[in-house]
This record gives structure tokens, C-alpha cells and sequence, in this order.
């Protein structure tokens, strides 16, 4: 056993905490715009400038939920912003956190937010910017994927099996289909008497649908409106669920697993068409949501590439421990890579080999003499090891990922722009559908349907975003399909493969290049200067099977040769199709070696579960643990209610000016027996004034349902998180409420002066603001528009009011009503009032003078 070179020990000292010496040169280089390298070289403000850049830069590198540096410390990664040598070697220098003198905790703080804003950004650039100077080999994915390899890893991939899908729904026929109020009645009651609701017919939109999904090839879905495509991908993306109107039948696998036995919501992404966003939020904190909400921690045992990293780093310094001797040499003098690394990545690093992510220099030809086998797959130097390992340490804070996904879609310039609605000026269409796809891409998926992606975006935009999803599929191995409407040529040479979906069968699933030939082989033949995703969709509809189809299939079928006469026909009506959408499918299946091979796949050779990568199925509900979730929810609730100054104003001052109002019409009432019912009577108002002030709950509501219904979808966060963190978000604006209309009620009336009884009136508004909340939350929550909603709240109040025990007492309400009464909140706020205050000290006088002995004023009233 080879031991320690004499100097080993002087340089492994050298790299301990707080020991690192600034005064021996060092090279340096620079990646985009960051530059590492000698911080000697630097002048006394150049020096004290890279010092405060290496704290930014140390909260830049830590995860959002955790920027604190404390005295000095931090979990991230270490690298320090100096000079630029001349060599331009790649080696980064690793530097100890050193704060800002002088500097108070609040001041750090908000320097740390602002640094930790702008260097995230650049950080992103930087990976971003790499392989745009032409060379394609050194962008920054390839070079991580080249990075794993040389670690002997391989993210995992997922091979997704579908065979006889089958969607089938009840649709509704005729003048049932318009949303009038006596269809309503007459399918409600059809219903209730068991005679099913109103007519509808069976509609079929996928029929026998089969085929193989495989990593690493990227697939283009074409068909003409009314195929089934959306429907296609929300079966494969376990988006779709059955009900008494849609039947949802056949077989699904991934990876062998069947859906009900992993978390498929979790494992692959769903793009919607349609985009719904938060208008208030920006598309930076937007993305860096979906981001927080979507990775798991790395004790999930969910695939992180940043933890596989530090486990093949903790291999290498056993091996390294073992070659080297050093348990022989009683306590070590280096420390060990895998304490350095911490729980969020390397702290110190220096050169490293190819075998050991940061360890110490060990000869390759020690290595092999151990006994640890070569890696294949290609090799970066030693000195790029560094740089890739501390920006995917970076990259695994929601920040700085979001950033990265925000450069590939082109949202740099918007990231700081609300997203906007009608009425709030925001981004722009196309920037919206490209913000919906955003929202997935951060969640490190490894199946992606992606539904309409290019509505509102020019074909340089969508040319981008294909060509690097592209580039990610074949490093990464993904799973990606896409649906285009009317992709351009250069966009439609970029995918692997494609499927040709019509009236809900497969006419087509192989190479993009093979989709002609195919055609050809079948009678219909793409004009030169014919887009060939065009004419895909197009042939299989009647006029463009006339358009296309060779002179031999149009006089067999009756139709004459000649292209003048066929432009005649095709100005009428259109004609029958000359191949049925079945005689094509099964042409398909049955004459190609594509089809041929996908049928044998699934029927003989089907992928077998136990040989799937462990961690390449999501298993788990939900990423986060529930208490996260909630804090996440809270904290963006809380921005939101913070932005939204107009409507906290207005509610302030309607608060402000009512409690005038009804202090003016009640003021010093006095305790006299008959005062009492005036007592009662400002009680009811202060109740229904709050019941009244809580039905905004369900615009607020409306605006969001549909978020909450794709990211609920998506497995962001359950419906009970969702719940809570409005909850939380509206209670500190109730105890402001209630505060500011105590303050100037209770006392102007002339309720009981006692501290006691104040804050007990002050805790029942609070509760009532609370509940009744709740109450028209609830009541948006089930309304499907805000029309119905408005509706069902002017309902909902009337009851409350009348089943009060105030409109009508309560022996005066009939007996099939008293269970309103009975559960009411605002009965129940309202009956809270008036004991508080009929039980004070003002109120206990005899009700009769006559009888000292008898019942008080407020035990009568």
C-alpha cells in the first residue's frame, strides 16, 4: 500500500476550514460572466470588492429556503469573483465566507436578498451562455451529463406502454347541450326519479389506441382539431379520470409499472392548452414555485443528480482512505470529501481527478492499482470538473433553475412582469403559453405531454424551445411528447418521431422521415414545396385525400385523373374519403416494420418491471412534507394579499366608515331595561356588516379555482394545504378588521367598559370574520362560474339574516327551518354578542323593582 507524499499533509492543511492561505497565485478563468482566479493579484479595493462578491456569490449558490450565512458559514458552494489571469486555466479557487464588516443583521439580510436576486441571475447566464460561442459540445447540459458519466451515472429513463386505450363519453344531443334553466330542471329531476337526465349519445374519442414511448426520442403528435390529442396525453399523463360520463378502458405501463402502482402525476408532466396563472405573481416567482413544488429533498429517494454526486464522492473517499493508507496512520490528517461536502454540497474544493468528484490528487495509475475499475463514457478535464460541479450545486436551488428555464424560453427580458389579466396590465400571450410550459420544464420530469405548446408563439420561438428540449431528451434520456398544430419544417425535422392521430386511431407512429414514404406507399404523395406536417394533417381528411392521391387511387375510387377537374370538386362539397381513417391504421400496423414491431413489442416483449432504474417513478403523494407545503402556500398567499393594496385600502376604509355609521346611529345607548332591544339590534348589524364584507372570498376564489385545479392535478399541494394557507393569510387582515371596528363600535355604543369583555367581543368579530369566510370559500369552491356564485351568495345570506334569531326570534321560526338556525355561524356570532354583553355588570338589575330576588335585566332580555 502506496503511502503519503511528504507534502500531502501541508496541502490538505491548506484547504481546512479557515486556513485557506490568499497569498499563493492561483490561476484563474472565466465562464461567461463570472470570473474565478487570483484574488493576489487584486489591489487593496479589488481585494475587499472580490470579498463582498464571494458573500453574494455564497447566497447566490444556497437554495431560497435556506440564504442565511451565519457568522461566516456556508452550506453552498464556495467560489470566489476575482481578476482574470492570463492562462484562462478552468480551476476555481474555493474561498471561506467572510461577512461584510460593519454591517448590521438587517443590513446583511437585505444586501444578501438583492446580491442573492442579481448573482442567481448571472449564474444562470453563465450556464446558459455556455457552448454559444459555436461550440455545441460545451454547452452547459452536455457538459453535466458528460460530468455524471465520468461519476458512472446514468439518470434514469422511463419507457411508457400503452395498448388498446379506449376513451369513451356520453355527450349530450340536441337542445340538451344549451345551458338553459328548464334543461337544468328537467335533468335534475330526471335524475332524482332514476330516469338518467337529459338524451345523450355515446361518443367515441379514442379507439383501440396502442404503441411505445421511448426515452431519449422526441415525438411529434399531429392530427386535425377533433382528433382526441388532448385526450391522448391526459390518459398517458394519468390526468384523466373516469366518471358516469366518460369511460376510460385499456392498459398503461411505465417501465412495466401499471399507474396504480407508482404516483403518475408526480412522473410525468401535463401541458395545458389553456393558461392560467396567478396575475399578481411575476414569471420568476411563477416558475420558482412550481420549481419549490415539484423536487423533492433528497431524503425522498427520489433521482437528484446533486445527491448521487455526493454518494459517488463519499465512494471515492473510502477508496481513496483505503489506497492511500491513511487508516493505518491513526487520526487523518486531510478530511475526508465527503465532510467537506455538507448537506448542500462542497465547501472546499481543489483539482480533482476524473475518478473522485473534489478529492485530493491521486494518480490514475493508484487508482486502477486498487482495484477501482475505469468509468467509460467521455472524460472532462480534470480542471471543467470544478466548474460543472459548482454550478449544478447551484442549480439545485429553486432560483436559480427557474432563472435557467426562463433564459431557454426567452422570458428574460418579462421575468420581473406580472403575469397579468384583464384587468391588471401584464405579459403578452405568447410569453403566458410560454410561462405554462415553464411551469412543468422546472420539475425535472421524466415523461412531458406538452398540448398546443406553440399557440401564440412566433416559429423562431418555437424553434428554440423545440430545439433544446431536443437537445435535453437526447442527454437526459426523457420522454417527451408534443402536440403542434402547424409546425414549420425546420421545427418538424427536429423530432425523433411522430404519430399521426385521426377521429382517434393511430394512422401513423414511427421516424419523422418514414411518415412520407409511408403515405407514398398508400396512394398519397407530399408536393415538393409541400410542409410535410401539413400534409399529414391533411391527408387524412376527404379534400385533401382528393389533393393528394395519386391518379391510380382517384379512377379507382371514380374520381377523374386530372388535377383541374379535381380543384373543380374540391370547391363543393366535401367527398367521400377515398382510404377510411380504419383501412389506413390498419395498413399502418400491417405493412410497415414499425408497426409490426411495436405490435410484437407489446405482445411478446414487453419491459419488465424489476429492470427499470429504482428511482425513476415517483412514489410519493407529493414532493414537499405537508407542513411545507403549507408555509409555501402562506408565504405566497401573503405576497399576493400584499400587492393587492387597493383592495386592503378600500376594505380599511369601508370598515372605518361603516363603524361610523352605525356608532353614530347607536351612540351611548345607556342600560336601561328598554335599551336592551337597541343592543341587540347593533349587535345584528356588526355580524351582518362582517357576513357581508366576507363574501369577496368568492371572487378571490374564482380568480384562482382553476390554478388550484392543475397544480392540485399536478401534485403540487393537496386541497387541504390550499385551504390553510388561505386560512393563515387571512387572519392577521381579520385581527386588523375587527381591531379597527371594535375600537370604534364598542366604546361609542356604550357596550360593558371592561377589558375582560372587550377582547371577548373583539375574539367573537374575529371568529365570525373567520367563518363566514370559510362559508362563501365554500360556496365558490362548488359553483362552477362567478354567476352562479353571486347567485348562491345573495341565497346564502338571506338565509343567514332571516335564521339569525334576530329577523325572527327563535320560537317564531318554523319548525322544517329551525336546523338553519341551528347551524348557522351568524347565529351562533350573533348569540355570542349578546350574552358577552347582557351578563355584565350593567345588566344584572332586577327586571322587576317589585322583586329584588328575581331574574336580572340581561337574564331576561
Amino acid at each position: 500500500m502506496e503511502t503519503l507524499p511528504a507534502n500531502t499533509t501541508a496541502e490538505t492543511e491548506l484547504y481546512a476550514p479557515g486556513s485557506l492561505d490568499f497569498s499563493a497565485p492561483r490561476p484563474s478563468f472565466q465562464i461567461g460572466s463570472f470570473r474565478f482566479g487570483n484574488q493576489a493579484t487584486a489591489g487593496p479595493e479589488e481585494s475587499s470588492s472580490a470579498v463582498r462578491d464571494q458573500a453574494d456569490l455564497e447566497a447566490a449558490c444556497t437554495q431560497e429556503q435556506q440564504l442565511d450565512v451565519v457568522d461566516g458559514h456556508s452550506p453552498s458552494v464556495l467560489t470566489n469573483v476575482l481578476s482574470q489571469g492570463d492562462d484562462n486555466r478552468s480551476v476555481v479557487a474555493p474561498v471561506p465566507a467572510v461577512p461584510r464588516a460593519g454591517a448590521t443583521g438587517a443590513g446583511r439580510a437585505a444586501h444578501r436578498v438583492h446580491a442573492t436576486h442579481s448573482l442567481r441571475r448571472k449564474l444562470a447566464d453563465s450556464a446558459f451562455q455556455m457552448g454559444s460561442g459555436g461550440d455545441a459540445d460545451k454547452t452547459f447540459l452536455r457538459s453535466m451529463v458528460d460530468r455524471l458519466t465520468t461519476a458512472g451515472l446514468k439518470p434514469p429513463t422511463v419507457l411508457v406502454e400503452y395498448d388498446q386505450l379506449n376513451v369513451e363519453a356520453d355527450a349530450l344531443v340536441g337542445s340538451a347541450n344549451i345551458p338553459s334553466l328548464s334543461n337544468v330542471l328537467v335533468g335534475t329531476l330526471k335524475r332524482i326519479v332514476g330516469l338518467g337526465g337529459l338524451k345523450t349519445a355515446p361518443l367515441t374519442i379514442l379507439k383501440d389506441v396502442r404503441g411505445v414511448l421511448k426515452p431519449g426520442r422526441i415525438t411529434l403528435l399531429l392530427g386535425p382539431p377533433g382528433s382526441g390529442k388532448s385526450a391522448f396525453m391526459q390518459v398517458l399523463a394519468g390526468r384523466m379520470k373516469p366518471s358516469g360520463y366518460l369511460r376510460v378502458k385499456g392498459d398503461l405501463w411505465y417501465n412495466g409499472v401499471r399507474p396504480k402502482d407508482f404516483n403518475i402525476a408526480r412522473t410525468a408532466a401535463y401541458v395545458h392548452q389553456y393558461d392560467s396563472h396567478i396575475a399578481g405573481l411575476t414569471v420568476h416567482e411563477t416558475l420558482t414555485f412550481a420549481r419549490a413544488c415539484q423536487v423533492a429533498n433528497e431524503r425522498s429517494g427520489e433521482f437528484s443528480a446533486i445527491a448521487e454526486l455526493r454518494r459517488y464522492a463519499s465512494q471515492m473517499d473510502k477508496s481513496s482512505t483505503a489506497l492511500l493508507g491513511m487508516k493505518d496512520k491513526g487520526p487523518a490528517t486531510a478530511k475526508p470529501l465527503a465532510s467537506r461536502l455538507g448537506p448542500k454540497g462542497p465547501q472546499k474544493k481543489s483539482q480533482t481527478h476524473p475518478l473522485q468528484f473534489g478529492a485530493e490528487d491521486v494518480s490514475e495509475d493508484a487508482s486502477s492499482s486498487a482495484g477501482i475499475p475505469a468509468l467509460s463514457g467521455p472524460q472532462p478535464p480534470a480542471e471543467n470538473e470544478d466548474v460543472i460541479d459548482s454550478m449544478m450545486q447551484s442549480m439545485d436551488g429553486a432560483g436559480i433553475m427557474a432563472e435557467l428555464i426562463i433564459r431557454v424560453l426567452g422570458l428574460t427580458n418579462c421575468a420581473d412582469t406580472p403575469l397579468g389579466n384583464e384587468m391588471i396590465r401584464g405579459v403578452s400571450g405568447g410569453e403566458r403559453k410560454r410561462v405554462t410550459l415553464g411551469e412543468m420544464l422546472v420539475g425535472n420530469k421524466r415523461v412531458m405531454m406538452l398540448d398546443e405548446i406553440s399557440t401564440g408563439l412566433d416559429s423562431a420561438t418555437t424553434y428554440s424551445i423545440v430545439r433544446q428540449m431536443t437537445e435535453a431528451t437526447h442527454l437526459m434520456g426523457l420522454t417527451p411528447v408534443v402536440s403542434l398544430l402547424q409546425p414549420p419544417p425546420e421545427v418538424y425535422e427536429l423530432f425523433d418521431d411522430v404519430i399521426l392521430l385521426t377521429d382517434g386511431q393511430v394512422c401513423f407512429h414511427g421516424p419523422v422521415k418514414e411518415a412520407g414514404p409511408f403515405f407514398r406507399s398508400i396512394g398519397f404523395i407530399c408536393p415538393v414545396r409541400k410542409d410535410v406536417a401539413n400534409f399529414l394533417q391533411e391527408v387524412t381528411t376527404p379534400k385533401g385525400q382528393l389533393t393528394y392521391a395519386t391518379p391510380e387511387l382517384r379512377t379507382a375510387h371514380g374520381f377523374p385523373a386530372s388535377d383541374a377537374e379535381i380543384a373543380d370538386l374540391l370547391l363543393g362539397p366535401a367527398p367521400a374519403m377515398l382510404l377510411e381513417v380504419n383501412e389506413i391504421s390498419s395498413r399502418f400496423w400491417s405493412q410497415t416494420k414499425y408497426g409490426a414491431a411495436m405490435q410484437d413489442h407489446l405482445n411478446n416483449h414487453r419491459f419488465k418491471r424489476d429492470e427499470g432504474h429504482a428511482q425513476a417513478l415517483a412514489h410519493s403523494d407529493y414532493a414537499l412534507s405537508r407542513w411545507s407545503m403549507i408555509k409555501l402556500l402562506t408565504g405566497r398567499q401573503w405576497k399576493l394579499f400584499l400587492r393587492d393594496k387597493a383592495l386592503t385600502n378600500f376594505r380599511v376604509v369601508q370598515v372605518i366608515i361603516v363603524g361610523l355609521i352605525v356608532g353614530s346611529l347607536f351612540g351611548h345607548l345607556g342600560h336601561t331595561p328598554d335599551r336592551a332591544r337597541s343592543y341587540f339590534g347593533v349587535s345584528f348589524l356588526c355580524i351582518m356588516f362582517l357576513a357581508m364584507g366576507s363574501a369577496i372570498q368568492m371572487a378571490i376564489i374564482m380568480q384562482t379555482k382553476g390554478i388550484f385545479f392543475k397544480q392540485r392535478d399536478a401534485r403540487f399541494y393537496p386541497a387541504s394545504a390550499y385551504v390553510l394557507g388561505q386560512t393563515f393569510t387571512q387572519m392577521p387582515f381579520a385581527l386588523l378588521e375587527a381591531a379597527i371596528f371594535s375600537l370604534i363600535v364598542y366604546f361609542w355604543v356604550g357596550f360593558e367598559a371592561s377589558a375582560s369583555q372587550f377582547f371577548l367581543f373583539y375574539f367573537i368579530l374575529i371568529c365570525a370574520i373567520l367563518m363566514q369566510s370559510c362559508l362563501f370559500r365554500l360556496l365558490a369552491c362548488i359553483s362552477p362560474n362567478m354567476v352562479l356564485a353571486n347567485a348562491g351568495g345573495a341565497v346564502l345570506l338571506l338565509v343567514l339574516i332571516v335564521s339569525s334569531g334576530f329577523v325572527l326570534v327563535r320560537k317564531s321560526i318554523p319548525d322544517w327551518w329551525i336546523w338553519a338556525y341551528y347551524i348557522s355561524p351568524f347565529a351562533y356570532a350573533l348569540r355570542a354578542v349578546v350574552i358577552n354583553e347582557m351578563r355584565s355588570a350593567n345588566w344584572q338589575q332586577p327586571n322587576d323593582a317589585s322583586d329584588p330576588l328575581g331574574p336580572t335585566v340581561g337574564e331576561v332580555r
